[in-house]
């Protein structure tokens, strides 16, 4: 694909993101499942089905809009059961509700002239006045165990290749693995659910992996330094074996703000390539409802897109974001439907783990951040059960059986207001450094 390709594919992006909301605001709900207690809010059913898988081609790191089908003809969809046979997988399902949602009056200003990387400064340069208006918009009910259990299965399996792999968890959704992006290179990765009406949509990201054997490995920790730590993870200790990610410090904690800006958008960051994959995906479903779940890096890139496309977004033990949904400058609406799910015992999710010595710091990463845009549903897993706080509780295949199960209920969830970021660093604005 040629620049001006990538160039419009990207420009395009929020256009079609906001057509595809307008469009899908009066959606029925879908019905939930039996939790011992008759829901009171207005449902139907719905039935989901295999559609097709594509991969996203990040390999050369230059080209975040190319995408490779494969038609569902072409293989028969089986998951691996705990014994060891294979089964068609089953139908995922899912309960919602109808929340209010600030959408903007009127479409982001993109002209031919602004179709290119740097459009992505319109974030940044919107005026704080923005019109909003609010509409109803179906959206995940977080109240419900069943639907956050279910979420957090189909978030784990962005971790996975395909349903065939054995760590793919089953859930009781009612929505059918459908599409995938990302696979075949190295970096942003996850899955598509649909409805067999393609009303509903979710995107799940992956986080980040420590495997040494996953290709994805340093540019998840690259974007996760960039995006967590107060200034390109640059006031790290002599002895450690990894460097800053970018240039943007300017001395010993003072960082030039602009530089930082302009590293989250280059176009092989994972924010960019996000929209890019929305893009995608909205332009194959532009009638549907989309919401956008992921875990830990993955649960920060799908808040980060849910806020730009004003999209519901679930995410689970992610970083606190609110510094970098900053830095993007996305404008943030009076009313969102942005969740972040967690529990006391992960360091990463409490914005404890970044200390010289902790186990993130070692592991080459710079957890920096401590407060989060949107709202936060905490488990109190140290109160409650006892736990110890320790990296292995940030881990799915230990939150969601131990904790999202565990639980008899659902956290609530509040807005995380009374906190700052980086308190002891000063930033400074200037003009683009490079072009």
């Amino acid at each position: 694909m040629k620049t001006c390709g990538v160039v419009w594919l990207l420009a395009s992006a929020l256009v079609m993101g906001v057509a595809a909301l307008r469009q899908s605001a009066e959606a029925v709900d879908v019905k939930g499942l039996n939790t011992g207690q008759q829901s009171q809010r207005s449902t139907s059913d719905s039935t989901f089905k295999f559609g097709h898988a594509f991969f996203h081609e990040l390999g050369t790191m230059a080209e975040p809009g190319q995408f490779h089908s494969i038609s569902p003809s072409s293989h028969v969809l089986m998951q691996k059961t705990l014994r060891g046979e294979s089964v068609p997988v089953e139908p995922l399902v899912l309960h919602s509700r109808r929340t209010l949602i600030s959408r903007r009056k009127q479409s982001w200003p993109l002209n031919s002239q602004q179709r290119n990387y740097a459009f992505l400064n319109l974030l940044r340069d919107m005026p704080d006045e923005t019109e909003w208006q609010d509409v109803p918009v179906r959206t995940p009910d977080i109240s419900d165990k069943t639907t956050v259990v279910n979420l957090a299965k189909m978030t784990s399996n962005a971790y996975v290749f395909a349903p065939s792999q054995p760590d793919w968890l089953n859930s009781s959704l009612d929505f059918n693995h459908s599409d995938s992006f990302g696979w075949a290179g190295d970096g942003l990765r996850g899955h598509v659910f649909t409805d067999e009406t393609n009303e509903t949509v979710i995107v799940a990201f992956k986080g980040s992996t420590i495997d040494p054997r996953e290709k994805s490995r340093s540019n998840d920790r690259l974007n996760d330094n960039l995006l967590f730590s107060c200034c390109c993870a640059s006031q790290r200790p002599d002895p450690f074996w990894y460097g800053p990610v970018c240039n943007c410090s300017t001395d010993t904690y003072q960082c030039n703000s602009t530089c930082l800006t302009q590293e989250l958008l280059q176009k092989d960051r994972y924010y960019p390539t996000a929209i890019a994959v929305l893009h995608n995906i909205t332009t194959w479903y532009p009638n549907a409802t989309f919401w956008i779940v992921g875990h830990s890096l993955g649960g920060s890139m799908a808040s980060l897109v849910g806020l730009t496309y004003n999209m519901p977004s679930v995410a689970y033990e992610d970083p606190p974001q609110r510094l970098a949904a900053q830095r993007l400058g996305i404008p943030i609406p009076p009313r969102t439907a942005d969740y972040h799910i967690g529990n006391t015992a992960d360091p990463v999710f409490m914005g404890a783990c970044n200390g010289y010595f902790s186990s993130c710091s070692i592991a080459g990463y710079a957890f920096e951040t401590q407060c989060f845009m949107g709202k936060r549903c905490l488990y109190d897993t140290v109160g409650d059960l006892g736990w110890h706080v320790n990296i292995n509780n940030h881990r799915l295949n230990v939150i969601i059986p131990d904790v999202l199960e565990a639980y008899n209920s659902t956290p609530k969830c509040e807005a995380d207001d009374e906190c700052v970021d980086c308190f002891n660093w000063r930033y400074n604005v200037t003009n683009y450094l490079q072009d």
